[in-house]
């Protein structure tokens, strides 16, 4: 089934054709919302580069900020 959504709301919504989008009854109303991303623990591992990867803090390091060890 497809439903058609006006121009305007698909915009403001950053919706394009083939988007996932999520149902639900609420009384007598059909509520349709953009779908949330699922993510698994392999695609975000998959992103993470040296770039922004934190770098590693051992127990024995001195404060950095206002922090007390």
């Amino acid at each position: 089934m497809a439903v058609r959504i006006p121009d305007e709301f698909a915009d403001d919504l950053d919706l394009r054709d083939g988007s996932p989008v999520g149902l639900r009854k609420e009384g007598s109303e059909i509520i349709i919302a953009k779908a949330k991303p699922k993510y698994t623990l392999e695609d975000l591992v998959k992103k993470i580069t040296k770039k922004n990867r934190h770098k590693l803090v051992w127990p024995d390091d001195k404060p950095r900020g206002k922090e007390v060890w």
